[in-house]
């Protein structure tokens, strides 16, 4: 236990610094830096000193991407909310909002590759998962992922430019 309060005190303001670069919020830092201490002091193994300062850099950098990776699923989630929320939506401004984001989706899916819009069409309206339409399309499950993401990505990036 001396060696994680000698490692927060040498390291910690480090540490905060090194992960507000990356998440470019100070709060959030110390948050994550919070995180890793308390992740060191779980370990059932004994923490050498040696060691103390890689583990805990390594378990901020993988606390940093996790992050990350949960604040660009939460902006995807917002293109994606406006596709889906035309049911509940009663103002009309808002109505026509959604109606446009759809027409901007379905020119996206217009200027697809054709397999692209196959693919993108299956699982996006059919509800198909990877598998399925692998072997609907008699493809490979990393082609239909490939074209899965670049087909995503493609109608997210037209979404985005459209939102600005």
């Amino acid at each position: 236990m001396d060696i994680i309060k000698r490692a927060f005190i040498q390291y910690r303001q480090w540490l905060v610094n090194y992960v507000c670069k990356r998440v470019g919020d100070y709060a959030d830092a110390e948050d994550i830096v919070q995180d890793a201490f308390v992740r060191l002091m779980e370990l059932q193994v004994g923490v050498r000193e040696e060691s103390v300062r890689g583990l805990l850099f390594t378990t901020c950098h993988h606390l940093v991407l996790d992050r990350l990776r949960r604040r660009v699923l939460a902006e995807r989630t917002n293109i994606y909310m406006y596709a889906y929320a035309e049911m509940a939506v009663e103002n009309t401004e808002q109505s026509l909002r959604v109606k446009e984001l759809k027409e901007q989706e379905r020119c996206a899916i217009s200027m697809m590759p054709p397999k692209r819009r196959e693919v993108y069409c299956l699982a996006r309206f059919e509800g198909r998962n990877i598998d399925e339409i692998a072997a609907n399309l008699n493809v490979s499950p990393r082609t239909v992922e490939a074209h899965l993401f670049a087909g995503r990505k493609e109608v997210r990036t037209r979404l985005k430019a459209y939102a600005s």
